[in-house]
């Protein structure tokens, strides 16, 4: 299936919707499961759902191997070796599943020793294990069959269906707090709605694909394709879990199972903003892989780079300025005088990290793998090392400070591969391209401080007002401080009559994306 910029568009849509739907299912989740629950369990299953994704280790990175076989050969219109690669996967997955399953039973009371999870009362910890493998045994059959839906390019489809089994799981906590029932039913209700959308998904399947066999013989051939190209993406996915997953565990272990809430709700926050750039982000991948002489990728590299760092500026400073507030209103005071903080600093994190999401498709559409193996290896560790380190000593707090050395290693090594070994952008002319950009943050930055000091946040209607404010602001010095330095180079002024060509040239034809 050829992939033409208006699919890569409504894909990224696609994506884009189904970040928005998740950002409001959590505002509106996120208090009632607190409230119910109280921190402490909730902060238990925060991590519970943690040691799901940790889990996702054992998979050895297929599922993106299943996405990019499938693709690859139904493009070719080989419809057996589509089905020899999903029963490849599926062979692995039920052999990987049953011994995790059959070790878990064995050996679920040391996990919840070496965890610390027997400080929380009233909860049968072990058997939140047990019930937590078999969700992961479930969800990695889903993330399969998800895999062959997104290989076939019908983001639609997949998005449907998540927003459906969102919708699902919504209608079933409601039936459980109205019940008075616990975290068990809770658990058992995440199993059920996987398993449900499971079986939907492989109705879908075969509807998308009538050739498909699932219980075909596979061929060692399919065995060696997925394993090899699963390799560079399981070592991504390991040290991914770290940055994720380690400072939550640590956290749980040491301190109680509160602090993880402390810190998952804020990071949550920032990773939603993230994913916005990174569905767009992923669109990249495919147009650098079609780029084949060296001046047109620089363009786009560099106007991929200034278009990324914009865009990160106008989002993350002002929730750098506004978390607090947010979570005042929207979980409480006492949160967050403990989580205000910590936003702020992961917020700064992850701006500083901003860069790393055009360069991971650049290097991803250059055929370099490794290379992204590499940064995240780079940050994997980096992140262990400062969390074992820095959060016995400082706690909450040590787990956040974590947080902006490893962003910014990531940062650095991703510019000096981009610069050093791919050579297609210079140091000089990163600078030149970013100088305009940093001084209009620092400007933001002080006319923040400024309006902070009079603009009063109390509820909802002067939070957007506020944000409103902050959103201009920052989007008039970005824009200002561009025009001024760059004059006739200025990227918002290109920016600017593209979109006003595409408006005019918009009518009574189909829109295109260039």
């Amino acid at each position: 299936m050829k992939q033409t910029s208006k699919s890569l568009f409504k894909n990224a849509s696609w994506n884009s919707f189904y970040i928005f739907f998740n950002i409001a299912f959590t505002f509106i989740i996120t208090p009632i499961l607190i409230s119910y629950f109280g921190i402490e369990i909730y902060g238990l299953y925060i991590l519970l759902i943690s040691l799901s994704g940790a889990f996702g280790i054992v998979t050895f990175g297929l599922g993106e191997a299943t996405l990019r076989y499938v693709a690859f050969y139904n493009n070719r219109h080989e419809n057996d070796q589509v089905s020899y690669t999903v029963s490849s996967t599926l062979a692995v997955y039920a052999i990987v599943t049953s011994i995790f399953i059959i070790l878990i039973n064995i050996y679920a009371e040391p996990v919840v020793k070496i965890l610390n999870l027997n400080k929380v009362q009233n909860i049968d910890s072990a058997l939140m294990i047990k019930l937590t493998v078999y969700f992961f045994a479930i969800t990695i059959f889903r993330r399969a069959f998800d895999a062959i839906i997104r290989g076939l390019e019908r983001y639609d489809v997949s998005t449907i269906t998540s927003v459906v089994e969102t919708i699902l799981k919504a209608i079933g906590i409601i039936l459980i707090i109205s019940l008075k029932k616990g975290l068990v039913e809770f658990l058992m209700l995440h199993i059920f709605v996987t398993i449900l959308i499971t079986f939907v998904l492989i109705k879908i399947c075969k509807n998308l694909l009538p050739n498909l066999r699932l219980f075909t013989k596979p061929g060692i051939k399919n065995f060696k394709e997925i394993f090899a190209f699963g390799f560079f993406s399981m070592l991504i996915f390991v040290f991914y879990q770290i940055q994720t997953q380690l400072d939550k565990i640590l956290l749980g272990s040491l301190l109680g199972t509160a602090f993880v809430a402390f810190i998952s709700v804020p990071r949550e926050l920032v990773m939603r903003a993230n994913s916005f750039l990174q569905s767009i982000a992923d669109v990249l991948l495919p147009r650098f892989s079609a780029i084949s002489d060296d001046g047109s990728l620089k363009y786009t590299l560099s106007k991929s780079l200034w278009i990324f760092m914009f865009l990160g500026f106008i989002i993350f400073l002002p929730i750098i300025f506004l978390i607090g507030d947010f979570l005042k209103l929207w979980l409480g005071i006492d949160f967050a005088e403990k989580s205000r903080v910590v936003g702020q600093i992961i917020a700064i994190s992850y701006l500083l990290n901003v860069i790393t999401l055009p360069l991971d498709s650049f290097f991803k559409g250059m055929a370099k793998p490794k290379y992204t193996t590499l940064i995240v290896f780079i940050a994997g560790t980096t992140f262990l090392s400062l969390c074992i380190f820095l959060i016995p000593r400082y706690g909450l707090l040590g787990a956040a400070y974590s947080y902006i050395p490893t962003q910014l290693l990531s940062s650095v090594v991703s510019l000096f591969l981009a610069f050093k070994i791919s050579k297609i952008i210079r140091l000089t002319e990163f600078l030149k391209l970013s100088n305009n950009l940093m001084l209009s943050a620092g400007l933001i930055i002080i006319v923040f401080y400024k309006l902070s000091k009079f603009l009063i946040i109390d509820n909802w209607l002067s939070f957007i007002f506020v944000a409103f404010i902050y959103f201009l602001t920052s989007l008039a010095c970005l824009s200002i401080c561009d025009i001024i330095f760059k004059r006739h180079n200025s990227n918002v002024l290109l920016l600017t009559n593209r979109i006003r060509k595409k408006y005019n040239n918009f009518g009574g034809k189909r829109f295109k994306i260039l």
